[in-house]
């Protein structure tokens, strides 16, 4: 089963497969896996639940 990734901004959930790359725009060699809803490049586990 595929780990499920929670984008911090807008909230979507899915699979590390599910998400875009794009290419660094300073570092031609580099590309980030981002969001495919909003384009941020901050997640979490989505199972990871706070107590509190």
């Amino acid at each position: 089963m595929p780990e499920l990734l929670k984008c911090r901004r807008c909230r979507w959930i899915g699979s590390q497969a599910e998400l875009r790359s794009v290419p660094d725009p300073k570092k031609t060699y580099l590309s980030h896996n981002v969001c495919p809803r909003c384009g941020c490049k901050s997640f979490s586990d989505a199972k990871e639940q706070k107590n509190g």
